[in-house]
């Protein structure tokens, strides 16, 4: 692939799946959180009319309820991944007006070259590869701690109806 028009239309193709990658993990994000928050609040509503409660109900809620919230806490690292990055670019939206006004980026766009772009672009998609990871990582541990909670929440709950 010599021609440096097709390779910036494959890294562009690539950047714009890697993006996608990244929506995808803010959609389980969304469907994690939800289903933590309404394990969450049933248990709490399940404990709190209970008078008394056995060491079980006792043990399970709490394993159950702390399982929920690292899912949580891992769900919510999903949405803050780590966007440092130092240099200007023509792509990343929070270095476009890095250290220059509207006219500086209008004349560095007009004056950059193929090899920029080029450059630009592959800086980019080597870095969303890297936040589409780290987000995909932390996704997949808060469903793991979600669906071990879950799990947890099952007995919990029915020892706390039980008694």
């Amino acid at each position: 692939m010599a021609d440096i028009d097709k390779q910036i239309e494959f890294a562009k193709w690539s950047l714009e799946r890697n993006i996608g990658w990244i929506s995808q993990a803010e959609v389980k994000v969304a469907a994690t959180m939800t289903l933590n928050i309404a394990l969450i609040s049933s248990l709490a509503v399940a404990y709190t009319t209970v008078a008394e409660r056995s060491h079980w109900a006792i043990g399970f809620s709490c394993a159950s309820g702390l399982l929920l919230i690292v899912g949580m806490g891992w769900a919510a690292k999903a949405l803050f991944p780590d966007t440092k990055n130092n240099e200007k670019s023509f792509v990343f939206f929070g270095k476009i007006p890095h250290k220059r006004d509207l006219v500086q980026f209008q004349a560095e766009f007009r004056n950059a070259t193929d090899d920029d772009f080029l450059s630009d672009v592959t800086h980019q998609l080597f870095r969303n590869a890297e936040i589409a990871t780290a987000k995909h990582f932390a996704v997949k541990r808060g469903i793991a701690f979600t669906l071990l909670g879950g799990a947890v929440w099952i007995p919990a709950v029915i020892s706390l109806i039980k008694h």
